[in-house]
């Protein structure tokens, strides 16, 4: 908490389900070691729950700030204020877990109630109102409906099947609510030890480590309607860096054009996730066929590279995390044709070659790194060769290993590395699962086409190093390492650390891929009775 910049935390978990509260009562009192017989009253502050640190409430919402409704995200602002405002204090940051209710099976009886639905849904605006007043938020499901005891056909469930449902469903729930926890504390920026002792043996260098994360949106247009204005863009930048030693926390930063200045990663996400996604880049100017996105991230970019120099709380040397998939539109450095390459005479702008291309020489990133999962470029991987202890090479039918590639003649190392994955479906499934010795296209998959096939996954870095005193090798082991240790999640993850935290601010805002226009009025659904 230090880390990230907060002295005094108020934990405050909004419900109207006493199912949901219970359950995140006995989360909180098992991370925290609390003990079984932990209880916080309603509406009064549970103080130095964690001493001098942290304090919950349980809040019921009775107001109705975060049902389903066509309430705005102003009125539900309102209600909110209004109920958190005598538990406000100064010094105080306060994050709220939110319940939600969300059916995955609900059916809806004509495609107008299911846009009606789909309109009012409450934890859009809820979550944009809670931003506004500068609390971050976490939403938990309610949990589903109990395990059937008796058939559609009135017979009796057998009761194997009643206890191996009712387990799934305590597992399902238990899980749900940890990880709703954990995300809360990543959105707060709040990064532990376990990212530094992940590295193991490997050095761990005084870097920040940026993630840069740009998505291009889509163009909305009426039908029937050609529209020449440029799609809008969103780009988040992310600089993360441990405080010490590898028992040390990590400090976390982020970067918004909507800030247009490094602020601890909190306080960027919260003024990203009240305002409006997506830049307008067509006040951005084009040098021969740059479009105007490319154009906006190249500026953008340069701009937060140079001001990290003087805004970021500690000087150190930077090395750049860019997902090449979507990145290499932007800087023609990162394409596969011009690695190892000087820039050409007609580039249009130093920003455009490479982040942070543009800065003085003295001031410009260790090192590049380009991620890719796109499959089809990579190949996807089928097991691996591994020396055994017969003192001989033996074949494996899955791999989890990084690799790194070696020149032609086998006389060293190049700063290419491959992270193969295996999927979570694959290794929790029985032997002789479909997949591990055939593809779906093969003469005896014909009588298991109704199975779900699971493959091998990989990402693919590339370093290129922009400092001659750069370490390359160790820079690509280091990114795998961010691969392989997430923030909040206990799984591998598909790109390092710093780009997941980047793209998480994108990923949860609350209009993120819909509109964040209000409905001038309730949407009406018409009566059966005259349809």
């Amino acid at each position: 908490m230090d880390a990230a910049g907060i002295n005094r935390l108020l934990l405050v978990v909004l419900y109207h389900n006493d199912e949901v509260r219970s359950r995140v009562q006995r989360e909180i009192a098992r991370q925290w070691h609390l003990g079984d017989d932990f209880v916080a009253s309603d509406g009064d502050v549970k103080d130095n729950v964690i001493p001098d640190r942290v304090d919950v409430l349980f809040l019921e919402d009775k107001v109705g700030a975060l049902a389903h409704g066509p309430a705005t995200a102003e009125r539900r602002q309102l209600q909110l204020g209004e109920r958190l405002a005598p538990f406000q204090q100064e010094g105080r940051v306060i994050a709220a877990i939110c319940e939600t209710e969300w059916d995955p099976n609900r059916k809806y009886p004509t495609p107008e109630e299911k846009m009606k639905a789909e309109a009012e849904d409450g934890k859009w605006p809820s979550k944009a109102a809670l931003a506004r007043l500068e609390i971050g938020s976490q939403y938990i499901k309610q949990a589903p409906p109990p395990v059937p005891t008796v058939k559609k056909n009135g017979e009796p469930c057998k009761p194997y099947f009643i206890e191996r449902e009712t387990k799934a469903r305590e597992s399902g729930l238990a899980n749900s609510t940890e990880n709703a926890v954990r995300d809360l504390f990543r959105g707060l920026g709040v990064i532990d030890h376990r990212l530094g002792t992940a590295f193991g043996k490997l050095p761990l260098p005084d870097y920040w480590h940026i993630g840069i994360h740009i998505r291009r949106h889509a163009q909305p247009r009426q039908y029937g309607q050609r529209n020449t204005k440029p799609a809008p863009l969103t780009i988040v930048l992310t600089a993360i860096r441990p405080v010490g030693g590898v028992t040390e926390p990590w400090s976390a930063w982020a970067y918004s054009h909507i800030t247009a200045r490094w602020e601890p990663y909190r306080k960027t996400r919260l003024a990203v996730h009240s305002a409006d996604l997506g830049l307008d880049v067509s006040s951005f100017p084009t040098i021969g066929d740059e479009s105007h996105q490319a154009s906006a991230a190249a500026q953008i970019t340069e701009a937060a590279l140079l001001a990290a120099r003087t805004q970021l709380p500690h000087a150190a040397p930077m090395v750049i995390y860019v997902n090449g998939d979507t990145s290499e539109p932007t800087w023609a450095g990162l394409r596969d044709e011009n690695l190892g390459q000087q820039p050409p005479a007609d580039l249009p702008r130093p920003a455009s070659w490479l982040p942070g291309h543009g800065l003085p020489r003295t001031q410009r990133p260790l090192a590049v790194v380009r991620t890719i999962t796109d499959i089809e470029r990579i190949g996807r991987p089928t097991g691996g060769y591994v020396w055994g202890k017969n003192g001989k090479w033996e074949r494996t039918k899955t791999t989890e290993s990084p690799f790194q590639l070696v020149s032609d003649d086998g006389s060293s190392y190049l700063p290419d590395f491959l992270l193969t994955t295996v999927p979570r479906p694959w290794a929790a499934g029985p032997p002789g699962r479909f997949g591990a010795e055939y593809s779906r296209f093969a003469p005896e998959a014909a009588q298991r086409q109704g199975k779900n096939g699971y493959a091998h996954t990989a990402v693919r870095l590339t370093v290129i190093h922009t400092a001659g005193n750069a370490d390359a090798d160790l820079i690509g082991k280091g990114g795998i390492v961010l691969i392989n240790q997430g923030v909040s999640w206990d799984g591998r993850q598909t790109e390092p650390s710093p780009s997941r935290l980047a793209k998480q601010i994108d990923t949860d805002h609350p209009y993120y891929r819909r509109s964040s226009k209000e409905p001038e009025a309730p949407i009406a659904v018409p009566d059966p009775a005259n349809t």
